[in-house]
C-alpha cells in the first residue's frame, strides 16, 4: 500500500441522537473503569484492508461486529479458520481478501450506510457512521463470504451474489439500537471498557504519511487535515503507566503499519469537536433510550414555493448536516434549531419538549430569499 485513502470529513455530527452518557446515568449501574485496558478478543479478528477504497466506514464496522459476535457468543476462529485468510484474491475480476469463516462484510456495512446517507457516486467514495449504524439497526449484517470487500475502487460488487439468502441471514444480525459516547476522553475510556470497544471517527493530518512502517500511532503533527477515518477502539490507557497514554485503534491498513495503534490523549483533546463516538446498546439499554428520547424530525421549506431545501440544519449551534435531519429529544429540554443555506435569510426557532404524545415528532421551518437573518 502507497498511502491508505482517506473520507472527506463529515458534513455534521450526530450530537444530538441518543446520549450514552445520559442511558448510562439512567442506568445507574456505572462502574469505575480501571486506568490501562484492552479488549483481548481483537485478537480474534481478522484485519482488514480497505487498500485503494474509502471504505473504512464499512470495514471498521465490520471489525465492530466481529467484536460483538465474539462479545456475545464466544464464539472464536478455529486454526483452521485464520489459516484460511488470504490476500488479493481475483474473483471475476474483484480484487479481495478472504477472511474467517464468521468475519462479517465491510462492504455490505459499507453500501449500506450510504444508502441510508443516500450518499451517491457523484459524491465519490467514503461514508458516515451515523448512517451506517442505522443501517446495521433496521437491516443487519451480512458476512464476507457472501459479499466480499472489493479493494479497488473500479472494480466493485453492489449487492451479494445470492441477494435472498444474504438478506435473510441479516435480520438475524441486528443491533437493537445505538447511542453517541459524550467526546471527552475519560467517557470514551469508560465506554470501550464497558461494551468492549467504540467505534470512532476522527479527523486525520498530512503527517499521518509519516506513519508507513511504523506503530500505528498517529503523531500529535497537526499539519493540515488530509480527510476522516473511521476506526474500531479496542482499548486504552488513562496514565501511559505501562503502555502509551491514548486510544487503541485497530488499524484496516494491511501492510503499511502497525495493525494495533492507536492516538494520544493530546491528539484526542485536539480533534474532539471534529471526532464521533459510538457504542452499540444492550436491550435494556434501549428501553431506557426509548423511555427517554422522542425523534424530531425537522425539515426546510421555500417559504414561498413550499418546496422542500437542502440548508443546513444547526442544533445548539453544533452542525447536524442537511435538511431533512432527525434527532432525539428530551422532555422538559429546550433546543435551539437554526437553519441556513446561501441564497437564503437564516431562521432559528426556539424547540421545547413538552409532553410525550407520540413516537415521532415533526418540524418544519420556512427560509425566505435573501440575505442575512
Amino acid at each position: 500500500m502507497i498511502k491508505p485513502v482517506l473520507d472527506k470529513l463529515p458534513i455534521g455530527h450526530p450530537r444530538n441522537d441518543w446520549s450514552y452518557n445520559r442511558i448510562k446515568t439512567l442506568k445507574a449501574a456505572a462502574q469505575v473503569c480501571p486506568d490501562e485496558w484492552e479488549n483481548v478478543l481483537i485478537n480474534e479478528i481478522a484485519q482488514r484492508d480497505q487498500d485503494q477504497r474509502g471504505t473504512c466506514t464499512g470495514v471498521s464496522g465490520a471489525i465492530y461486529a466481529d467484536a460483538n459476535y465474539l462479545k456475545l457468543t464466544g464464539d472464536k476462529p478455529t486454526p483452521d479458520d485464520k489459516s484460511g485468510l488470504k490476500r488479493d484474491v481475483n474473483t471475476n475480476g474483484v480484487i479481495h481478501d478472504i477472511l474467517y469463516k464468521d468475519s462479517f462484510s465491510g462492504e455490505a456495512m459499507y453500501q449500506g450506510g450510504r444508502k441510508v446517507g443516500d450518499i451517491t457516486d457523484a459524491d465519490g467514495e467514503g461514508g458516515e457512521l451515523r448512517y451506517c449504524v442505522k443501517f446495521w439497526r433496521d437491516s443487519g449484517m451480512i458476512l464476507e463470504r457472501d459479499w466480499f470487500t472489493a479493494k479497488e475502487p473500479n472494480h466493485v460488487i453492489l449487492e451479494p451474489p445470492n441477494k435472498d439468502a444474504a438478506l435473510e441471514f441479516a435480520k438475524g444480525h441486528k443491533i437493537e439500537g445505538w447511542a453517541v459516547v459524550d467526546n471527552d476522553f475519560e467517557s470514551v475510556c469508560q465506554a470501550i471498557w464497558e461494551k468492549g470497544g467504540v467505534w470512532i471517527g476522527i479527523p486525520v493530518y498530512n503527517s499521518f504519511e509519516t506513519m508507513k512502517g511504523g506503530d500505528g500511532w498517529y503523531p500529535d503533527v497537526f499539519d493540515g487535515v488530509a480527510g476522516g477515518h473511521a476506526q474500531f477502539a479496542y482499548g486504552y490507557s488513562k496514565t501511559g503507566k505501562t503502555k502509551k497514554k491514548g486510544i487503541r485503534v485497530y488499524h484496516t491498513w494491511d501492510g503499511y503499519c502497525n495493525k494495533f495503534g492507536g492516538y494520544s490523549d493530546v491528539y484526542f483533546n485536539h480533534t474532539k469537536d471534529q471526532s464521533d463516538y459510538f457504542v452499540v446498546l444492550d436491550t435494556s439499554e434501549v428501553m431506557i433510550g426509548l423511555d427517554t428520547y422522542i425523534s424530531l424530525t425537522v425539515t426546510i421549506i421555500d417559504s414561498k414555493t413550499k418546496q422542500h431545501i437542502p440548508a443546513t440544519i444547526s442544533i445548539d449551534g453544533k452542525t447536524l448536516g442537511k435538511s431533512p435531519q432527525k434527532f432525539a429529544v428530551e422532555f422538559g429540554k429546550s433546543y435551539s434549531i437554526t437553519a441556513e443555506m446561501i441564497g437564503y435569510k437564516s431562521a432559528s426557532k426556539l424547540y421545547r419538549m413538552q409532553a410525550k404524545k407520540k413516537k415521532t415528532l415533526r418540524l418544519t421551518l420556512l427560509l425566505k430569499k435573501g440575505s442575512g437573518k
